[in-house]
Formats: C-alpha cells, structure tokens, sequence
C-alpha cells in the first residue's frame, strides 16, 4: 500500500494588511505523494461590446460549458478596437487591464481565444479542439480555492519530485453584469444584453506574482479580497509553457 507522508510544521501565520497575504515559507502544510490529476483548463475570450460576432462566441463558450462543467473555466477580457470603456449613456466593460492582454498576445480581431494563456488567439470555431485537447492532458499541479469573510484561500500543490517555478494569477471576475452590446443581426445594440465571467480586476498585479514549489511541497496562500453576490475569484498557475491548474470559487 502507498503511503502518504504528512508532515505539519509549526509556524507563525503572517497576515499583511495589503491586496495579498501569505503564509510563512516556513510553515509548509504537507508532503504530497508524487502523482498526477485531472486538469481544468482557462479560456480567455478577447470580446467587445462593439463587435457583433461576439455574442457568438459567448454562445460557442456555453455550450462548451455544458459539455465540460468545471474543467472549463472562460473569462471574457473586454478589450481591444471593439471594446467600449463606457460614457454617461451606457455602461462600458473595456478595461487596461484587458487591453494590456490583448495586445500581449497580439491579438488581431475579435472574437479571438486563448487557450491556457499561451500560444496565439484562435476563432472560436477552434476552440472546442484546443480545449479537448488539453484537456487530455493530466496536471502535476492541483489546486483548490474557497472564500469566507474577506478572505481567498488557495490551496497549491506540487505532485510532481521536480520542483516547479511559474506564477500565480488571481482575477476578479463578475457575472450578470447588464450593459450595452452589438448583436450578429446586423450590429443592432441590445441596451440590456447579460454578459457573463466578466474580467474586472487582477487581484494580484497583471502577470500575477512568482510561484516556486520544491518536489512534492504545497502552500497555501490567502488573499483579503470582498466578494458581491455575482462575483468570483479564479486562480491560476502557470508557466513560461502553459497553465498548469485553475480554479475559481463557487458563488
């Protein structure tokens, strides 16, 4: 029978009164069994309130989440020429934030995909492939995430006896978010149009914060952030190759 070895440091929890705290290097929660687990994988949809096939894309997005559940998750960076950043009338989604992405991966048109947050945008008839595809592939990285009171808690470990160098990613994302979009049926705008996984902040920095794991080591790392009643946190790990987990709090 294998054996899971369990080894609990004691230590002393620092809470910084910032974005982000963390717990002490020093205080690692457990040896973790060298294995592998199944992975999620992240969507990033380049959307924009101007652009009329957009509605599209986000139909192709729910269908593929009806086909995968939780080993989809799909965040929509509005951004780009076709994003719109709002005025007294309406209601804009369009964000730096988003446009810093969009122009990182050199997107050329929306709607436009990335898969796991590497590689180049891909239209939306391509996605169900990409996404198929890595899913076939097992993660040596597992994650679990939860929110209570203020707090994100994400759980992170190495299943692997390699150590892992990479970045953690936090996103602020929101749903039912109702503001104005360009419909496929010639451009008409739909004042009321519901536009879900919504990007609205990165709660960590654009490109997250370094992530180092030893072989078989975990870590769990707490971040103060205020959750509305639509709003959510997905996390991810990744790398200079690809993402190797993510996740994101339940509503």
């Amino acid at each position: 029978m294998r054996t899971i070895l369990y080894y609990i440091y004691s230590g002393l929890f620092l809470l910084i009164a910032t974005r982000c705290s963390h717990i002490d290097d020093d205080n690692r929660l457990l040896y973790v069994e060298p294995t592998t687990v199944k992975r999620a994988v992240l969507l990033e949809d380049f959307t924009g309130q101007n652009c009329s096939n957009c509605p599209l894309a986000t139909e192709e997005i729910e269908h593929l989440s009806e086909q995968y559940g939780e080993a989809l998750i799909a965040v929509g960076i509005h951004s780009g020429p076709l994003g719109f950043a709002g005025n007294s009338k309406y209601v804009g989604l369009k964000t730096n934030l988003g446009d810093e992405y969009y122009n990182h991966f050199a997107i050329e048109y929306q709607p436009m995909g990335v898969v796991n947050h590497h590689g180049k945008g891909l239209q939306y008839t391509e996605w169900a492939t990409a996404i198929r595809e890595a899913l076939s592939h097992e993660s040596e990285i597992s994650m679990d995430i939860s929110y209570n009171d203020g707090s994100v808690s994400v759980d992170i470990a190495n299943l692997s006896t390699d150590n892992f160098s990479g970045h953690l990613q936090l996103w602020l994302v929101e749903d039912a978010v109702v503001a104005p979009q360009k419909m496929p049926d010639g451009g008409k705008l739909k004042p009321d149009y519901v536009h879900n996984h919504v990007l609205r902040d990165a709660i960590n920095g654009t490109w997250g914060e370094p992530l180092s794991l030893e072989g078989n080591e975990a870590k769990k790392l707490t971040f103060s952030v205020t959750l509305t009643t639509n709003q959510r946190v997905v996390a991810f790990v990744y790398d200079d190759t690809e993402v190797k987990q993510v996740t994101a709090t339940k509503f």
